[in-house]
Formats: structure tokens, sequence, C-alpha cells
């Protein structure tokens, strides 16, 4: 889910399924659609396997953004839906 819970912060939060507590989540950020993802943040999952990201809003333009869980041994690497944050 995108949120603007006050004007110039837009929170990104969701929940990794199927339970995934205390592991790694990567928020990536695409500037343009030629343009390669980059690793912007990181956290871990709560016990609960949530994650929430802050983001400042954009000076100019817009980005893209989503949430990376990386590969393990035992699932593969996963993608959420795309968001973009415009000014």
């Amino acid at each position: 889910n995108g949120a603007e819970p006050r004007e110039g912060v837009f929170v990104l939060s969701g929940k990794v399924k199927p339970s995934y507590p205390g592991r790694p989540v990567l928020l990536q950020r695409q500037k343009c659609s030629s343009c390669a993802w980059r690793t912007r943040d990181d956290q871990r999952t709560n016990s609960l396997s949530r994650y929430r990201f802050r983001l400042p809003a954009p000076r100019s333009g817009s980005d893209d953004f989503r949430v990376m869980v990386p590969a393990t041994s035992a699932f593969l690497k996963s993608c959420s839906t795309v968001w973009t944050r415009a000014e």
C-alpha cells in the first residue's frame, strides 16, 4: 500500500506472504523506464512479516519504486507492484 500521511512524506508499506518474519526486504528505485533498478533502502520484516518505508516527496519529476525480496534457498526472488511517486 502507498499513502501520504502528511504533506511531503510518502509511506510504502506491505506484508510478505507466506510468513517471512525477520527477513530482508529491499526498497528499489528506478529514475526512468530505461534505467536500472537501484536499491535505495533495506530493512527486515517485523514479526508479522510487514515492512514500512518512508520516502520524501520528489524535488522534481517522478520516480518508480518497488519492494524486492531477495531469493533464498526456500524462495525465489519476488518484487511488488511498481509505485510511482510524482511531484
